[in-house]
């Protein structure tokens, strides 16, 4: 599994998505912080999405248990 995101922007509006890729490399799921902030009506959803995607991503990198390896390891 990959995760991806993208940022556009269209004039004073910026939209960010989140992609899940397959093993294969295909797109099987993709959201839109403003498909998020129409389903929540609220605005407030970019950072979310930011977030989201961080938190994903460290995740799919199993950042935590290399940082776990790296600090035993000293």
């Amino acid at each position: 599994m990959k995760i991806g995101h993208f940022y556009e922007q269209y004039g004073n509006e910026a939209n960010l998505g989140i992609t899940v890729y397959n093993e294969n490399g295909d797109a099987i799921e993709t959201a839109l912080d403003e498909a998020l902030a129409k389903k929540l009506n609220t605005p407030e959803v970019f950072g979310v999405m930011r977030e989201l995607y961080e938190l994903a991503r460290r995740k799919a990198l199993n950042v935590d248990s290399a940082l776990d390896d790296l600090l035993s390891s000293l």
